[in-house]
């Protein structure tokens, strides 16, 4: 404080502090982070399978590029787990029948037409297309699963307790 006034007493200006309609410092106003992608968040489904009774997928897709995504099994049992052993997940996988999380990260891009998003996993990689519905889950050729079964290869965006999009966890 004697710096700032001893500078004043000596005719120097201080530069102008402009403030955003709360009042902070325009550095610290909303407006200065970078909004989150709408297409961020939390997905989950379950999508139909063969030897089990369906698969429980959460994908979470951050900013930053990365990724990750959790399965179970459902209807397949392994060895009991205690419940402090998950506390990595999300409450929606600690109460289900089915088989321990598989958890895995990845990285994702876009392709080249900016309508298919890429999931890089150690398991390979997925392809989805993003719209009001969720996350379609394309086959191989990048189309979209057609017939009876189509509505399960959506994972529909998650939502938090608040009502809006739940962000990554």
């Amino acid at each position: 404080m004697k710096c700032i006034l001893f500078l004043l007493s000596m005719g120097a200006a201080l530069p102008a502090v402009h403030a955003d309609e709360a009042g902070r410092p325009a550095s610290q106003s909303v407006a200065a982070v970078p909004a989150m992608p709408a297409w961020c968040g939390v997905y989950e489904g379950t999508l139909p399978a063969a030897d089990c009774e369906g698969i429980l997928v959460q994908l979470t897709l951050n900013a930053d590029m990365t990724c990750k995504k959790v399965t179970i099994y459902l209807g397949v049992q392994n060895e009991a787990v205690a419940d402090e052993e998950l506390t990595d997940l999300n409450d929606v996988f600690r109460s289900v029948e089915g088989s321990l999380p598989e958890v895995q990260e990845g990285t994702l891009d876009w392709s080249d037409d900016g309508k298919t998003l890429v999931v890089h996993t150690e398991e390979g990689q997925e392809l989805y297309e993003l719209d009001k519905d969720g996350l379609h889950m394309l086959n191989a050729d990048g189309k979209r699963v057609t017939g009876p079964l189509a509505p399960y290869y959506v994972l529909k965006k998650a939502e938090s307790e608040s009502g809006t999009a739940r962000k990554g966890v």
